[in-house]
């Protein structure tokens, strides 16, 4: 409803195909990290971790339906934090996303030509190493004079899990000449699906031989919402 009202108040008018490329410049917010014990002191304490970088990609719009043109959106994407969502040892670049998304969007010409705003819905892969795995190896070692427990723990922070991505974004580009556009704003919410392990308790009984190792992993799903700008390249214009 309030869509419509914007657009019939920017008088919306139809347009020929139009082909584009794009450089995002965006920043997220990302939830559902959990800080798995003997991780502590952790990054964020309401289990988020906030990665910077940018978006690339291409659209196509094709399809007049009434004032809405059709089209789809591919695009690639790179983030990196300097401190992970599970731990708070950080380091340049320590947290990296690297993503892929593709699906649908809705632009609208508008009769004030310089203006072009769109919605979108994408799904996709997202590949990070948000969360690590922590290992606490406890070692019973039997000897004449009772037992010795040793206890040491390990941590990997280039454990990298695939998540299932879904996003809805909604933006506005600002005509700058005859193919350069400003994309003035990009916002963005979504979610992620799939949990990683991120902690393994071992207890290694060395006079009986047994092992049992323990495992626990985050969230299912994580929350997603994100904000950005750019350049655009548009070609097929009609106004």
């Amino acid at each position: 409803m309030v869509l419509g009202a914007g657009l019939a108040l920017l008088g919306v008018s139809a347009a020929q195909a139009q082909f584009g490329a794009y450089g995002v410049v965006n920043g997220q917010r990302i939830g559902g990290i959990t800080c798995p014990p003997n991780a502590a002191p952790c990054a964020n304490n309401n289990g988020e971790v906030r990665p910077f970088g940018g978006d690339y990609g291409v659209f196509y719009d094709f399809r007049d339906v009434g004032p809405v043109k059709l089209g789809f959106d591919v695009r690639g994407e790179t983030l990196v934090a300097n401190k992970r969502g599970d731990s708070g040892a950080g380091g340049g670049k320590i947290d990296r996303h690297f993503g892929v998304v593709a699906g649908v969007r809705g632009s609208f010409n508008t009769r004030i030509h310089i203006l072009h705003p769109y919605v979108e819905i994408l799904g996709g892969l997202d590949r990070n190493n948000d969360t690590g795995l922590y290992t606490v190896t406890t070692t019973n070692l039997t000897t004449t004079g009772g037992t010795i427990a040793t206890t040491s723990l390990t941590f990997n922070p280039n454990t990298y899990k695939n998540y299932g991505v879904i996003k809805g974004l909604a933006g506005i580009d600002v005509r700058l000449g005859s193919v350069v556009e400003l994309r003035a704003i990009e916002l963005g919410v979504g979610e992620a699906f799939g949990s990683a392990t991120n902690f393994q308790s071992t207890v290694v009984n060395t006079a009986g031989g047994s092992t049992t190792t323990a495992v626990s992993s985050g969230p299912s799903t994580h929350g997603i919402q994100s904000i950005g700008g750019g350049i655009v390249f548009r070609f097929g214009r009609s106004n």
